[in-house]
């Protein structure tokens, strides 16, 4: 898993970035319960967007960091609407 490198806090969300030998991990913990069953995880990287994965509406959800990533956001896939948008290094 690695030491954390970096913690954040948003409305709903805490947001832990990990880092070890060779690998870095985003750990998302859904601290409120999401009103949609769902979100995506999208990364940002130099060449545009990427989706990452689903979050469940609870719980703690681990995702593979690419080095070149450098903003994240959840989206509500339904809605359109924006949960959060982080900028990592």
């Amino acid at each position: 898993e690695g030491r954390i490198v970096q913690e954040f806090y948003q409305p709903g969300f805490k947001i832990n970035v990990r880092s070890g030998d060779s690998l870095r991990q985003l750990e998302v913990i859904v601290l409120k319960p999401l009103k949609t069953p769902m979100a995506s995880l999208f990364y940002k990287m130099p060449n545009g967007k990427v989706w990452a994965g689903s979050i469940g509406s609870k719980g703690i959800h681990r995702f593979s960091l690419p080095r070149n990533a450098r903003l994240i956001e959840i989206r509500d896939p339904l809605l359109q609407i924006s949960y959060l948008n982080l900028e990592i290094q």
